[in-house]
């Protein structure tokens, strides 16, 4: 559709080199593993797993409140963080053991709006940034 939101795999150029479909908002934030993933945020409350060989999602991880910022974790690339507008911070594991959406393995409460992630290099440490 013409008017549905993307999101374009650029190589420092304005000319895109790949396109991924599928979100029914704006996206937010983007994240690029060492193993060619792609993870998007979007405000239709979800986080899309992509791989940069196929237009298709491999995963939809939900949540309940537009996503704002999405990582990977720095040493273990399987692990996925993601902030929500709902003030959580959460971890989602991608292998393929832990089913078709990925399993939710923990998160926080900020008690805040969380509007941006970081890790540390190490991956031990997470700072969120609150509104």
């Amino acid at each position: 559709r013409d008017n549905e939101p993307t999101h374009a795999l650029l190589a420092l150029s304005p000319v895109a080199v790949a396109t991924f479909r599928g979100h029914s908002g704006a996206v937010l934030d983007v994240a690029w593993s060492r193993d060619l993933l792609l993870v998007s945020a979007s405000v239709d409350l979800t986080v899309r797993v992509w791989h940069t060989s196929s237009p298709t999602a491999l995963r939809i991880l939900t949540h309940s409140d537009m996503v704002t910022s999405v990582l990977f974790h720095p040493i273990n690339q399987q692990l996925v963080f993601t902030a929500c507008l709902d003030g959580q911070v959460r971890l989602f594991d991608l292998r393929p053991d832990n089913g078709a959406s990925g399993a939710h393995t923990s998160s926080v409460d900020t008690m805040g709006i969380v509007t941006a992630l970081a890790l540390s290099d190490d991956g031990k440490t997470v700072v969120a940034g609150l509104f």
